[in-house]
């Protein structure tokens, strides 16, 4: 074992000494300052910096601050530093760096730092005595009291008081400093998050979480951290936000891929980059590898790349931003226009149409086309885009929509076209909603086994998806099918219409919480429920969707010749708070009133009757099961599905309306 100790003089310094050793991997720099009031006296460092040159660079200004630390508190030392590269084992350094200080013969006094506790200056001390007492010198303590303390000074001066209470506190890092400073001040009666600190996470020195090169928790693979609040395993870099915006691409990549099943990518970290602060009177600082300047020109040049960065995302059609003034619109005359499968055309002018093309007069679900080899069912949906909905999820749910026509028709998606509205944009925004739109429509047909055989893109102000679905079917399932005294079920909840109704205008009785939960049903598909109902041998299944329950319901029983009794209840509601039912109607509800009011039988004082009416997005299944399987199919449907199917009533003899609603 060969250590080898050289000094290399620096401007300001007395001595700076070199000490490396091969075999264990020991690099250690030590920085005496001054030493004109006694010993150069500092705290050793022990940490995985990012090369020698960073080492060399902390060990430096270290040792000139502990100069004036030490003549401030008038203690009769000077100023001194030390480092160890952490890249070897604590413990084995202990009779190298004990060497190193014999080498200095007591013109370095040693002590804890970052890194370096107690434990450590008991193991220095086995080889050197020119170590600070063990007992009580763990410079965290002491560290996070003058924080603590100086914390108090600032708000006693800023805002009058004596105390920390309710004051918000944020530390970045829960090693032997930060974690004491956070008891500290929780004691004082402030707001602190302490989660990270006593989470199970694995984390590094200074308390941030450690991820390996997929931004994934090395103790959690279901848990992604990124920018300041984590550290790559083996691959430290500084914290700056250059490093959290390139760690954004990998993350939201890596999110889609562990979602969908697919190989995650890694994240490369480059090793420098362009560092520019502004400051004052449009100058800003500039630090790219060892140049550094101050100066206008290193303003106006992050003003440029600043400008060019913010630039990818603007619409090309919002091109200049003026004040105007408006006078509101009166609550009562506006009027709010529906995305979605709420934005459907009426179902009287879709009727009319094809009755005057003598087709499909009973509104089937998907059309069957023959060819000379097979049989195919086919069906096509379009669904606009909802405001400030994400294009993912809404991908997800126009699959899903389309989906359920191939379902309803006894059917299963084989492939599939789509056509992508999207907003005037160009660059990157347009490459967004393209490239989510997809990935979207792509995770779901994944799970269906279906395949994307061909698209179409265009630009529009009303952006939106249509999806050409072709299924093969093994029984075709049609409208006319239902028989007397079967069971009708819903597959979920409904209230689609109305609620997003209630969100588009901001209603208070929508919550954030409330939106989550109707997302998470629209994101719900109903396949594993169409392959249940086909092992009953269900007659009927349709799919609830625009035109609402009435006018499903009341078709099945027009071509069937039946009537249907049901009975409406909250259970079959998203949401349960029926005053957001009766305030909140969807643009498609007065056209699907007027198409299906006139054959439904119902109580005027029924509270639940706007659920008729209310169009659906990606909504439930209706099913009709014969009433001797209603034990196993309800049994079957929890064990697969997780919850209940919704029973809402029967078909019987026809009467003198097609749908009686009871009370």
């Amino acid at each position: 074992m060969t250590l080898n100790i050289k000094d290399k003089p620096k401007d300001g310094f007395e001595r700076v000494v070199y000490a490396e050793e091969d075999k264990f991997n020991f690099y250690s720099v030590i920085a005496i300052h001054n030493t004109k009031r006694g010993p150069a006296l500092g705290g050793c460092r022990y940490f995985n910096y990012q090369d020698f040159i960073k080492q060399e660079e902390d060990v430096l200004k270290l040792a000139e601050a502990m100069t004036y630390k030490n003549s401030l508190a008038e203690l009769p030392f000077g100023g001194g530093k030390a480092t160890i590269h952490s890249k070897i084992n604590k413990k084995d350094a202990y009779s190298l760096f004990g060497e190193v200080l014999n080498k200095l013969n007591g013109t370095y006094i040693t002590a804890g730092d970052m890194g370096t506790v107690d434990e450590d200056l008991r193991g220095f001390r086995e080889y050197s005595d020119h170590v600070c007492n063990p007992i009580g010198s763990d410079s965290g303590l002491g560290t996070a009291l003058g924080v603590y303390y100086s914390m108090l000074g600032c708000v006693e001066f800023k805002f009058g008081q004596d105390s920390l209470v309710n004051k918000n506190i944020f530390i970045k890092g829960y090693g032997k400093t930060g974690s004491r400073i956070a008891s500290l001040c929780k004691k004082d009666g402030a707001n602190i998050e302490t989660w990270l600190s006593e989470s199970n996470l694995d984390k590094d020195k200074n308390g941030f979480i450690v991820v390996d090169n997929n931004l994934l928790s090395t103790s959690d693979k279901n848990i992604f951290v990124t920018g300041d609040a984590c550290t790559v395993e083996d691959n430290f870099r500084p914290k700056s936000g250059v490093m959290a915006v390139r760690q954004g691409q990998v993350l939201k990549e890596n999110i889609f891929a562990k979602l969908t099943g697919t190989p995650l990518i890694k994240f490369k970290a480059q090793k420098n980059w362009l560092y520019l602060i502004g400051t004052h009177k449009n100058k800003a600082l500039l630090n790219y590898f060892f140049l550094s300047f101050h100066g206008r020109w290193c303003w106006k040049l992050k003003n440029w790349i600043d400008r060019g960065f913010i630039n990818k995302f603007k619409f090309t059609y919002n091109t200049k931003m003026s004040f105007r003034n408006f006078e509101l619109e009166k609550p009562t005359d506006i009027k709010m226009y529906c995305q979605g499968c709420g934005s459907k055309v009426s179902k009287n002018t879709l009727v009319n149409f094809l009755n005057e093309e003598n087709s499909h007069g009973d509104l089937p679900d998907s059309s069957l086309i023959n060819t000379n080899s097979s049989s195919l069912l086919q069906s096509i949906d379009h669904i606009k885009l909802f405001t400030s909905l994400n294009p993912f999820d809404f991908g997800i749910i126009s699959y899903l929509h389309s989906q359920n026509d191939i379902l309803s028709s006894g059917g299963a998606v084989e492939t599939i076209s789509v056509s992508q509205g999207l907003p005037f944009s160009e660059g990157i925004i347009e490459s967004f909603f393209m490239e989510y739109f997809m990935k979207g429509i792509k995770s779901e047909a994944l799970k269906d086994g279906s395949i994307i055989a061909s698209g179409h893109s265009y630009q529009s102000k009303e952006p939106g998806i249509t999806i050409t679905m072709n299924g093969s079917y093994e029984k075709q399932i049609t409208k006319s099918q239902a028989q007397e005294n079967e069971l009708i079920y819903l597959s979920k909840p409904l209230g689609t219409g109305y609620l997003l109704a209630a969100y588009f205008n901001n209603s208070e009785l929508l919550s954030s919480f409330d939106f989550q939960k109707l997302m998470t049903w629209m994101k719900k598909g109903n396949k594993k429920i169409s392959e249940i109902s086909k092992s009953f041998k269900s007659k009927i299944t349709t799919d609830i969707s625009g035109f609402g329950l009435a006018s499903h319901l009341s078709d099945i029983c027009k071509f069937s010749g039946l009537s249907a009794e049901i009975k409406l209840n909250e259970e079959i509601l998203i949401n349960k708070n029926i005053e957001i039912l009766n305030k909140f109607k969807s643009t498609g509800f007065e056209n699907n009133y007027s198409s299906s009011a006139n054959e439904i039988s119902i109580s005027d004082n029924n509270k639940l009757q706007n659920i008729l009416y209310d169009p659906q997005t990606n909504g439930p299944l209706l099913i009709s099961i014969e009433k001797e399987d209603q034990i196993k199919f309800e049994k079957e449907f929890q064990s697969v599905i997780g919850f209940r199917p919704l029973l809402i009533g029967h078909f019987k003899k026809f009467q003198k309306k097609l749908i009686n609603v009871i009370n």
